[in-house]
């Protein structure tokens, strides 16, 4: 597979591209991608592709976050900081803050990342 094929450039930020199939920011360098291409994982998405038609995501920007859903993710990290919850436990807390406030659009949303 043609290493151009797959990617695409990142909206506002060219020192990233973007592969297609596994959905993620690579770094831009031919040695990276060709790596990338070896890797299972993005074997696995071509050969889901190829499976299920040739779906690829072109359009990868994310609609931006309300300040209410800022302000709920930078409060529950601290406490989850704060606390020192482990990352198992803070996914649970947050399984149940959704579970618990269904109809809240906020609580749907939330996610505290790990990095």
């Amino acid at each position: 597979m043609a290493v151009g094929s797959w990617i695409a450039s990142v909206p506002n930020n060219s020192s990233k591209a973007w592969c297609r199939y596994c959905k993620r920011e690579l770094n831009p360098r031919l040695s990276d991608l060709k790596d990338h291409a070896k890797t299972q994982t993005h074997r696995q998405a071509v050969a889901h592709a190829a499976n299920f038609g040739n779906c690829l995501i072109t359009n990868h920007a994310k609609a931006p976050v309300p300040d209410v859903q800022k302000v709920a993710e930078l409060r529950l990290a601290s406490f989850i900081a704060d606390s020192s919850i482990a990352f198992r436990q803070s996914d649970m807390l947050i399984s149940l803050i959704q579970t618990l406030f269904k109809k809240d659009e906020v609580a749907k949303k939330m996610r505290v990342p790990k990095n």
